[in-house]
């Protein structure tokens, strides 16, 4: 795994911890971080404080949200990540799991851009690793 992929991972695992500083710093000041549709409280988030936002968003109508980092394909400065999404509903309980692909790009040792899609074959193609 290269050092872009192994950044993007990083931000896997503290999302996972609850280490909201911690991942928040793996991010540029100046952020672009657009989620797949799927997941709630999906938009556009700009900056640190955008992450932060983001953060609480997401995870406003689910108990126990986790990303697993699965598959991962590297071009450069840009990572496609297959990911899956689980949590359970606050207050219903209900079990909820979303699989989508993430597009990750790297600067100067920053995510810069991040970027879910519903397809992870267009995703992989996005950063320029896959069939034109």
């Amino acid at each position: 795994m290269g050092e872009a992929a192994d950044l993007v991972r990083r931000a896997f695992e503290r999302f996972n911890a609850g280490d909201v500083d911690g991942l928040v710093e793996l991010f540029d000041p100046e952020v672009e971080f657009q989620d797949v549709p799927v997941i709630p409280g999906s938009g556009v988030y700009t900056g640190r404080d955008g992450m932060r936002r983001w953060y609480e968003v997401v995870n406003e109508p689910l108990e126990d949200l986790s990303f697993e980092f699965g598959d991962c394909t590297e071009a450069g400065d840009a990572v496609a990540v297959l990911t899956t999404a689980r949590g359970r509903g606050r207050g219903s309980g209900a079990e909820v799991e979303w699989r989508f692909s993430t597009t990750w790009r790297i600067r100067d040792g920053r995510i810069v851009h991040h970027r879910g899609h519903v397809d992870h074959a267009d995703a992989v193609r996005k950063i320029g690793a896959g069939p034109g």
